[in-house]
């Protein structure tokens, strides 16, 4: 095991550490010694005479000097004679040490030489060849055995993937049909089931691309006609509360009183507000049209923010009675000198429609919270309480109807001032045009006020996005009469 070789290395290295300090101590020992020789006085006197001061730097380095030349100075022969003898001692220990080092070496070299040549070590190789032959033999059949398992689960999964497709497909079509049914079968808007359409958007979701497909397209089929059906049931209830369009001079005889057909139009808005959250999440699922897209960008039409479906149910009476009287030949206030009249219309009915919104909504909400504790009294009276399930609480909480009657109406001020450009265009109409601008911009800064930047975005559509002025034939012959 290399122990003699060691053993020689380190008896060389520490006989050569030794020579070599002995080496040293001699050359030390051979050097000449200092001399004593003395100055006389004569020399003394002269050196007395010269003007020389020493400093303090030169003193202590004379010191330092001085004291490096005692350190050189030879030692004495008993100081070497100690030394040597500590040395000798110290080889001596080291000596025992590795003698005792190199008999535990061999010691363990034999115990390991008597180990290797027992039966044990060959006998556990063995053992260990045989274990790991049954390892891969029990690894190759698990595997086959895994792996049909596996087949089978594989298998499995698909089955039950391809059932839940088919059960998503059938409770798609069945919700559908019963959609379907109960729109064209329509008594009132309580008999539709809007919880159920609610639901099928996000059921339709999960559907294969072929089945969302056939999907969307039922949904598209099937939310018309509920927003129709919801839409006329609304102006029903709008006529009926004779405050719709708001007749100053008929409300001054009518009962301030909210009555049942204004707390009914509330949650018929919710009601459209629910179908139109409906319509937007199949609009997310249908693949999108970019030609319609690129035409529309081609025409230079801005894009406009679409109002609530329920503000846009609510303006249309408003808008019949404005086109009545401002887009009628016949009427009187139908004249091209007076737009800031239709402008002031409009700003009135958005203000005084919008009051008798929010008096309706705060009426709808506190009789859904009087019924709870009048069960028995509203089981009496004629008229069933109107009171706003949780979806109608959140269909209107996601939408502000007093701005989507405002861009509604600030929509209409934009139609009016487009069907009046190509008559202000001419020549000879310049004043009516500059007139009609000023009148406008102040509309846009009326109608903000009350629904917001949208509402004013609404009013300058046209302008912000450059439309060209649709010049229709015979204009000159309009401009005649």
């Amino acid at each position: 095991l290399g122990r003699r070789q060691r053993f020689v290395l380190a008896s060389a290295t520490l006989e050569r550490s030794l020579t070599s300090r002995l080496r040293a101590e001699e050359a030390e020992r051979s050097k000449i010694p200092a001399g004593n020789f003395v100055y006389t006085e004569k020399m003394h006197d002269l050196l007395s005479i010269m003007d020389c001061k020493v400093s303090q730097e030169e003193v202590m380095a004379a010191g330092k000097a001085s004291a490096c030349k005692a350190e050189l100075e030879f030692p004495a022969p008993d100081v070497l004679e100690a030394r040597l003898q500590e040395v000798a001692q110290k080889r001596s220990i080291l000596e025992r040490q590795i003698a005792t080092a190199e008999d535990a070496w061999a010691a363990a070299a034999e115990d390991c030489r008597r180990a290797s040549c027992s039966r044990n070590l060959p006998d556990a190789a063995l053992n260990a060849g045989f274990i790991l032959q049954d390892l891969d033999a029990h690894r190759e059949s698990t595997e086959t055995s895994l792996a049909e398992w596996f087949k089978e689960l594989d298998a499995l999964q698909r089955l039950l993937a391809r059932k839940h497709c088919l059960a998503r497909v059938v409770a798609m079509v069945e919700k559908t049909d019963a959609v379907r049914e109960a729109v064209f079968a329509w008594g009132s808007a309580n008999a539709l089931p809007l919880s159920m359409l609610e639901e099928l958007p996000e059921l339709c979701a999960g559907l294969p691309p072929n089945s969302r497909a056939v999907g969307v397209k039922r949904l598209q089929f099937v939310v018309g006609p509920v927003r129709i059906a919801l839409e006329r049931e609304l102006q029903q209830k709008l006529r009926e509360t004779h405050r719709w369009p708001h007749d100053s001079a008929a409300a001054a005889t009518m009962d301030l009183q909210v009555g049942p057909a204004e707390k009914q139009v509330i949650p018929l808005c919710a009601d459209l507000q629910r179908v139109q959250s409906a319509a937007l999440q199949v609009g997310e699922l249908s693949p999108p049209t970019p030609t319609i897209a690129a035409k529309g960008n081609d025409e230079g039409v801005g894009v406009q923010e679409e109002a609530p479906w329920a503000a846009q149910a609510l303006a249309w009476p408003l808008v019949e009675r404005f086109r009545h009287h401002f887009w009628r030949l016949e009427s009187e206030l139908c004249r091209m000198d007076k737009p800031e009249w239709a402008f002031r219309y409009l700003v009135d009915l958005t203000s005084n429609h919008s009051e008798a919104l929010q008096k309706w909504e705060f009426a709808a909400h506190a009789a859904g919270l009087e019924s709870i504790g009048s069960s028995i009294e509203a089981s009496d009276s004629a008229v069933p309480p109107v009171v706003l399930s949780e979806s109608q609480c959140n269909a209107l909480k996601r939408v502000d109807l007093h701005v989507g009657l405002a861009l509604e109406l600030a929509q209409e001020a934009c139609l009016f001032v487009r069907s009046r450009m190509p008559l202000l265009i001419q020549p000879d109409a310049q004043p009516l045009l500059l007139h009609t601008i000023h009148h406008l911009v102040q509309f846009h800064h009326d109608i903000s006020a009350i629904g917001g930047p949208c509402a004013g975005q609404a009013a300058f559509a046209d302008f912000d996005a450059n439309r060209l002025v649709d010049t229709p034939t015979g204009t000159a012959q309009v401009v005649d009469n």
